[in-house]
């Protein structure tokens, strides 16, 4: 696949900009992507499948993602979205099993992948790359345990809020939100709840000012005021 020097000068730079490798010495990132292999997803193809034991790391720097886990449930679907720059696929890397989770592209996307044999060079390269990694891993693993956590909420407005707000990027304050891309369908089933019941709930939100719903898209307007409906006790 050949990228202008330009487009993948840009998708470095999306990588590089914020998201994980933002927060690693320039050594060590300019290594990962000096090494990794540039492939186009297109939407709805998938960029790794859930069994895979194919280590290495993926950074999707153009584009949004759709997650659904392979460990689950045949009849659990999507869990989570998420958008540039976003890193996965460390698992297998780690432990040498399967992977826990299928990754599909939901638009066209731009993904860096870093092969294992190459993600094995650069930690002998980098003694704190393992320390890095980690980084990466504790990140997921927060994103995991809130997500967790939001479904734990009894209420449905303050559970759906909370889904909207981590689909959004914008579970705790700190970023603007990001556009959420999927069907009222698939939202109520990353909230557990009925289309009826998610419908209703959207629209106490919009009447509310909240959010803006229309066509497979749903924008966060004030995530400070929803985040205090979400985290209310």
């Amino acid at each position: 696949m050949r990228l202008y020097e330009t487009e993948l000068g840009d998708a470095k730079e999306s990588l590089r900009a914020s998201g994980w490798l933002s927060r690693c010495p320039t050594p060590f990132a300019a290594d990962v992507l000096a090494h990794s292999q540039w492939i186009r997803v297109d939407a709805g193809q998938p960029i790794a499948l859930g069994g895979e034991t194919d280590g290495g790391l993926f950074g999707v720097a153009q584009g949004t993602v759709g997650i659904m886990p392979a460990i689950a449930a045949p009849d659990i679907g999507l869990i989570h979205l998420n958008a540039a720059p976003f890193w996965f696929g460390l698992q297998p890397f780690v432990n040498g099993e399967g992977r826990q989770i299928t990754v599909l592209a939901r638009s066209a996307c731009l993904v860096a992948h870093l092969p294992k044999p190459a993600l094995t060079q650069i930690l002998a390269r980098h003694p704190d790359g393992w320390r890095l990694l980690l980084l990466h891993l504790t990140e997921m693993a927060a994103l995991t345990v809130q997500g967790l956590a939001d479904l734990l909420l009894a209420d449905r407005h303050r559970r759906c809020g909370a889904v909207i707000l981590r689909l959004a990027g914008v579970r705790n304050p700190g970023s603007a939100p990001r556009d959420v891309h999927c069907s009222h369908e698939e939202l109520g089933g990353m909230c557990n709840l009925s289309r009826a019941s998610i419908n209703g709930v959207l629209r106490r939100f919009e009447a509310e000012r909240l959010i803006e719903a229309g066509y497979r898209m749903i924008r966060v307007t004030d995530a400070d005021r929803l985040r205090i409906i979400v985290d209310a006790s």
